[in-house]
């Protein structure tokens, strides 16, 4: 926000800079204390004194620049002197109120800048009307001073308002790029006024700006214009507090010294307008007779009201930014409901005595605050010296220079608009940025109401616009969670889920669905389906949908495109589409996109399946048609089973995801098992076992029949018997309809497998702890009410009633947890009577251990056991770790944040390297030059498939050859992106291509991999090795690792492919040093998307080798204290790669959009912190959290010795990695502030961002260190 004292501060601002560039906070030199920790610091009443009187030499130029502001019609010019002094009175009031009411002794606020074009927009249409309707100008006074008071007055009401009843979050609904453009229109207002008040003549309209090419008025202007420039560049550069009021001072007494050398008297300057005409001195009895309550007219009130609601919003957006701001530079929270409460105070307050809008002012209360002067007496100093100028007979503008109090609003003019319409630009969107120059435009073209409104109308077109691209769809392989037999299973797998061809789909949508945005959606889904559309189906839908009109266009495009494109061999049968993450649907797409889609989908014997949905998706679904009724739903659901019934152009709706596929599996299992009954189709064989107990004596399986029927395979008695043994080790249990099982939070004391019924997982809930059954619609059991009633249930009163998934017959829950002991993460609960479940503690496997039961996992835990008892380093001994901090949610797979200059070469060879050739990694190179496409984007990586493809035949391992082929003219369900070779890209080249049909990334041959020789033809084009060839080299890794089955990915390219829970670890170093080591290392890479990450060109040179001797060259000359070549060679890399250095951190954390917002969240979200300048502690911490975390792996013992090895301790690789050759000695290492103005200026520029991730990744290096820190529980307290 607006950097001057008179406006708001974005935090953005407040985070990377808490003063740097305010226009009356001067930057100190050094301060090592963080303002978290300052402490108050001793001060005297002198102190008090000095401190006040600067405050007030920095306030009331600029409030008497405010009242010609509010009051710019000629109307009121001949009472500006008590007007200004009502201003002046109206400060005195809110610094009352501050003085009083806040939680902050050293407050200060004062009328602010915010609230002033509001304020004179109603102060110049009550002039407009009155006088145009023939009224007077003390009508037009005493209506001016009666409602712009009211209107502060109910300001400062409503806002008391919003902060009681914590309400604040409304004042968001104001986008902030209208907000920006409002603020910077204020800096044009204030410069404007400034000049206007230099040459003594109202600028209203943008042609007064003619008045300057008056040679008078411009030499009147020129002095003000400068001294504001003097103004704003001491505000920014000075490292004293003291030089601005100093500055402040020194102008109008230079102007008074040129005058008495000149022998020029005051009358005389009076008469050339360098100082406002001499009027009668103002009693304070006149400020009270200003105001006539007989000459008011009250329906002036009526016509203001739309600009003070836009007031309200501007003055409490820019007051919730100045109390975070201030909150921000103290380091220490503030509760801004609270403040907000004084600041509505000090609004109605100030209304009741005639005044007009304020609130803090940000720069002067941390001016104080940082003075260590934390006395409300200050306050109390600056009340007085108010009062005196109020009582005073001396009329400022009679005396003062007018350019002098001109310089001061230009000086806030240029500020705003250096902030609004410059410096902005950096902080936002193209389109955001577009809506703040729409809005400060639009102000002044159609005024500030209507401007503002057109503002927020751009900025909701720009969101609805942006918003149609946000919601996406991709193509998942999932399966039901049914048990089938080995027929049935195999059915499955060649039809259902055949690699190339499969039956059933399933497809994942997430984002907001709506009228615009639907097209794009409906075309994503035909083109994964496959589906064409001809031109009388485009008519018929016309005519069917009052919507369609809108997709006709995009249809027939689309419809040419498929096909054009190869044909897909054949259309899948079952589409099950998970909109669980789509959390907004509308009227118009519920029928122009699913309903169209459903009936496309039925005429070509497609079943469309949803599952997932949000309550109000189902219903704005079902109201429109699109989906039967829920009981119609039930019936067709029990009828198609049995086929009795055919497809009805409906999308069919699911609870859950599994249960949609569980319903599809079952279709598919019936339509392919030809001359069978359907009633044993209707249920998977856990479903079946239970209807096997129906009239026998047992209510349940034993866990044992289970078992059989799981492994797909006939026992022999002996086996069967062995099994058997298992019964002693657990016990049954039953459990009632919505019973809990157990909840969350708990101790995992067991874990279960479900004997009889279905056990339901809800999505997470906050404070329902009861569950009822609702509405059956489990496809598992439409047609055994009385055996497993897996329902629908709704959890409570006060929640949405959702269920994350079910537990069938066989199913076991709650392991994860068990194993690893931590506290429950989920809640499980009986889904109908009778649910029984065997439950397995801790005691009975230990009992399982002693009896020495022949199936009991004895290899495992003695690998346990040997992990326990092997000679690891005692701060590494899982004993030890037990009772550490350490964190539980993260899975034993690596993830590396490879940021450029960090410490990489001494992480990889002692951490990364060591984890990865001993836990079996597959290690990814993600470098710069790797390209990310789906199956058929790398074809020009495989030329020697269309030329050579008896080299091909017969391999089946997707990790050595493309799956299912590819062609240069790609797969018609990939989106064939071509990646390399690529003639802008030198270096090692590298193609994945992830195959949505596995959830796998595959990394095929190489041919440009370093360890292989080049082989090529006279074209150029790179060879595939042939068959058996040992020179591949590739990877296959599944983006979702288990337990076991682990993944490291060294990775420059963060949020790409991470595990579910991943471990991210990553060092950080400071970022100017990291961007000068950089420059010195020559660095031609930032972040970015896989495929998308632009490298430069180093200049003046043809390889890194050739830049480094230029810098090693340019580093020893500027030994020699002569930095001209190493500051030429930095402009030129920082010109060349500037993408490349700008905000590194930022882009390797936010790849895509490259916002610090996201970074940060990304940062806290997943980032185990290390420190280059602690790498020691950091490899430690690191070793310790992956011990803990892999503690179950299979080789988890030679992971924590070569975790641990003491030859790797204490190693540095990074001076022989880096240009050293033997001269870092003589190698000069300049810092940024021995560098030319221009460069620290752009150093600083391209850092900005970093630097607020930086300070966040040393708060969290700090906080992480807690995890090393003794549990509570384990502290041996001793009573002295």
């Amino acid at each position: 926000m607006a950097k001057s004292s008179y406006g708001a501060i974005s935090n953005d601002e407040a985070k990377a800079s808490s003063s740097d560039g305010l226009p009356l906070l001067l930057k100190k030199e050094e301060d090592n204390t963080s303002a978290a920790d300052e402490e108050e610091r001793g001060y005297t009443f002198l102190h008090i004194i000095i401190y006040a009187i600067i405050n007030v030499i920095i306030a009331v130029p600029g409030l008497i620049g405010y009242a010609s502001v509010i009051f710019n019609h000629p109307s009121f010019q001949s009472h500006m002197a008590e007007l200004a002094k009502l201003v002046i009175f109206s400060s005195l009031v809110h610094q009352l109120a501050f003085t009083l009411f806040s939680s902050l002794s050293f407050a200060i606020g004062t009328v602010q800048d915010a609230g002033l074009i509001f304020l004179s927009a109603m102060a110049n249409t009550i002039a407009n009307v009155i006088l145009n309707d023939g009224g007077s100008i003390d009508e037009v006074i005493s209506t001016t001073l009666v409602v712009l008071p009211l209107g502060t007055a109910a300001l400062g009401l409503v806002l008391m308002l919003l902060g009681k009843f914590r309400l604040l979050d409304i004042v968001s609904y104001l986008p902030m790029p209208v907000i920006g453009g409002y603020l910077a229109f204020i800096g044009y207002f204030c410069l404007e006024a400034g000049v206007a008040l230099c040459i003594g003549k109202p600028m209203t309209t943008i042609s007064d700006w003619a008045y300057l090419l008056e040679p008078h008025s411009l030499l009147l202007a020129t002095p003000g214009l400068l001294a504001a420039l003097v103004l704003t560049i001491i505000s920014r550069k000075a490292k004293n507090d003291a030089v601005l009021p100093i500055a402040m001072v020194t102008i109008p007494a230079f102007f008074y010294l040129v005058l008495f050398l000149c022998s020029v008297t005051l009358d005389e300057a009076r008469d050339s307008g360098w100082i406002g005409e001499e009027t009668p001195p103002v009693p304070p009895r006149e400020l009270i007779h200003l105001v006539d309550f007989n000459l008011v007219h009250w329906s002036m009130i009526k016509k203001c009201m739309g600009t003070w609601v836009g007031m309200l919003f501007v003055v409490a957006f820019a007051s919730c930014l100045d109390i975070a701001a201030v909150s921000i530079d103290m380091g220490k929270p503030l509760d801004t409901n609270k403040e907000m409460v004084t600041v509505g105070a000090s609004n109605f307050m100030s209304g009741l005595c005639f005044g007009f809008t304020g609130s803090y002012i940000f720069s002067q209360t941390i001016f104080t605050y940082r003075t260590g002067c934390h006395s409300r007496l200050v306050g109390v100093f600056i009340m007085a010296a108010y009062l005196f100028v109020c009582v005073s007979p001396i009329n400022i503008l009679s005396v003062a220079p007018l350019f002098f109090l001109g310089s001061t609003l230009i000086f806030i003019g240029y500020d705003l608009l250096w902030e609004w319409l410059i410096d902005i630009r950096e902080k936002l969107f193209l389109m955001e940025y577009l809506v703040l120059l729409t809005t400060f435009v639009a102000i002044q073209i159609i005024g500030m109401d209507f401007g503002i409104l057109f503002g927020v109308v751009v900025a909701v077109i720009d969101h609805v616009a942006s918003t149609t691209r946000i919601s996406s769809l991709q193509r998942v392989i999932k399966r039901s969670r049914a048990v089938w037999s080995n027929d049935h299973w195999q059915i499955l797998q060649l039809h259902g889920y055949h690699p190339s061809n499969p039956k059933i789909i399933t497809l994942e949508l997430s984002g907001p669905v709506f009228f615009g945005s639907s097209q794009k959606v409906m075309d994503e889904i035909m083109e994964e389906i496959g589906l064409s559309v001809s031109e009388d189906e485009i008519r018929s839908l016309t005519d069917a949908s009052p919507h369609a009109s809108t997709h006709i266009s995009g249809l027939r495009r689309n419809s040419m495109k498929r096909i054009q494109a190869k044909p897909k061999i054949s259309l899948p049968r079952y589409v099950v589409i998970d909109v669980s993450e789509m959390h907004l649907l509308d009227a118009s797409a519920a029928t122009s996109c699913f309903g169209q889609l459903a009936k496309l989908c039925e005429k070509r014997g497609i079943f469309l399946f949803a599952a997932g949905l949000l309550p109000r998706v189902e219903w704005m679904l079902r109201s429109h048609e699109v989906s039967l009724k829920f009981e119609e739903e039930v019936e067709w659901k029990k009828s198609i089973l049995l086929n009795k019934e055919k497809q009805n152009g409906k999308l069919i709706l699911f609870e859950t995801l599994f249960e949609a596929l569980e319903f599809s599996e079952r279709l598919l299992i019936q339509s392919k098992s030809k001359g069978r009954g359907h009633e044993h189709l209707l249920r998977s064989d856990v479903s079946q076992m239970n209807s096997q107990l129906v009239g026998s004596d047992s209510n349940h399986h034993k866990l044992t029949y289970i078992f059989t029927n799981i492994l797909r395979e006939e026992l022999s008695e002996d086996e069967k018997t062995l099994i058997d043994g298992i019964e002693p080790f657990y016990e049954e249990t039953t459990f009632r309809a919505g019973e809990p099982i157990f909840q969350k939070d708990t101790h995992p004391d067991a874990f279960y497998i479900v004997l009889k019924g279905t056990v339901a997982v809800p999505r997470d809930r906050k404070r329902s702890e009861k569950i009822g059954i609702s509405k059956p619609l489990s496809s598992s059991n439409l047609m055994e009410q009385s055996l497993s009633m897996s329902n629908l249930m709704a959890i409570g009163d006060d929640d949405t009633g959702l269920i994350s998934s079910f537990h069938n017959v066989g199913g076991i829950f709650g392991y994860c947890d068990f194993l690893l002991k931590r506290q429950r993460t989920f809640h499980a609960y009986a889904s109908g009577d009778g649910t029984v479940v065997a439950r397995f503690t801790s005691q009975s496997l230990e009992a399982m251990k002693r009896d020495d039961w022949p199936l009991y996992p004895s290899e495992n835990v003695q690998l346990q056991d040997q992990l326990y008892s092997d000679p690891l380093p005692e701060e590494y001994d899982l004993h030890y770790l037990e009772k550490l901090q350490l964190p539980e949610s993260y899975e034993c797979a690596l993830v590396w944040l490879r940021l450029p200059k960090t410490a990489s070469t001494t992480v990889i060879r002692r951490f990364v390297s060591p984890l990865a050739a001993t836990a079996n990694f597959h290690l990814a190179e993600m470098s710069p030059n790797t390209c990310v496409t789906h199956i058929g984007g790398c074809t020009d990586l495989w030329q020697g498939w269309e030329t050579n493809k008896s080299q091909w035949e017969g391999i089946d391992d997707h990790a050595i050859a493309p799956p299912y082929g590819v062609s240069y003219n790609g797969r018609s369900n990939g989106n064939n992106q071509r990646c390399f070779p690529d003639a802008s890209v030198k270096g090692k080249l590298s193609c994945w291509e992830f195959d949505s049909n596995h959830s796998t990334l595959f990394y095929g041959p190489n041919p440009y991999n370093r360890r292989q020789k080049r082989r090529k033809k006279k074209n150029g084009i790179p060879i595939i090795p042939k068959k058996g060839n040992n020179t591949f080299t590739t990877a296959k890794f599944n983006l979702y690792p288990n337990l076991h089955t682990h993944v490291a990915i060294d990775t420059s390219l963060f949020g790409w492919l991470l595990p579910q829970t991943p471990m991210v670890f990553s060092t950080f170093r400071d970022p100017v040093d990291r961007l000068l080591s950089s420059f010195h290392f020559g660095i031609e890479f930032g972040g970015g998307p896989p495929g998308t990450v632009g490298k430069c060109q180093l200049p003046g040179v043809e390889s890194v080798e050739a830049w480094q001797s230029r810098i090693i060259s340019a580093r020893e000359v500027a030994a020699l204290k002569d930095l001209t070549l190493y500051q030429q060679a930095l402009r030129e890399y920082l010109a060349s790669c500037e993408n490349a250095v700008d905000n590194a951190y930022v882009q390797f954390l936010d790849p895509k959009t490259k916002d610090v917002n996201v970074a940060l969240a990304h940062l806290d979200k997943y980032v185990i912190v290390g420190m280059q300048t602690d790498v020691d502690e950091s490899l430690e911490r690191w070793a310790k959290i992956t011990l803990w975390t892999c503690r179950h792996h299979p080789r988890a013992a030679i992971i924590g010795k070569a975790l641990t090895d003491p030859a790797l301790r204490d190693s540095r690789y990074r001076e022989s990695s880096s240009l050293a050759n033997g001269t870092a000695d003589q190698l000069a290492s300049p810092t940024i502030d021995e560098l030319d103005l221009d460069l620290q200026q752009i150093i600083r520029r391209l850092t900005a961002g970093d630097q607020v991730i930086f300070q966040r990744a040393l708060q969290l290096f700090e906080e992480q260190g807690n995890w090393f820190k003794p549990k509570q529980s384990e502290v041996q307290h001793t009573t002295p």
